[in-house]
């Protein structure tokens, strides 16, 4: 499946790195950034990551800004999962 620039998603649940599940749902009706990352240590997507924390306040209340990435929390680097990155 390929995400095109105005598609809609309407599902999605991933892992959260702090255990927890993460459900598109819990976000409905919000504006939100949904950006997807190569790895969780990829210095560029550090940056990009950061650039987006720092410039949270210019999206307006009530946003929300959700970074998923290949993680690794509990496999191994060859079977990670894609994790949601808060």
């Amino acid at each position: 499946m390929k995400i095109k620039t105005g598609d809609k998603i309407t599902e999605l649940t991933l892992p959260n790195i702090d255990g927890t599940e993460f459900d598109l749902a819990t976000i409905k009706g919000k504006k939100a950034l949904i950006s997807f990352y190569r790895y969780s240590s990829c210095p560029f997507c550090h940056l990009r990551i950061n650039e987006t924390i720092n410039n949270n306040s210019n999206f307006g209340e009530g946003f929300e800004t959700i970074a998923i990435s290949r993680t690794c929390v509990l496999t191994t680097p060859s079977t990670c999962p894609l994790r949601l990155v808060p």
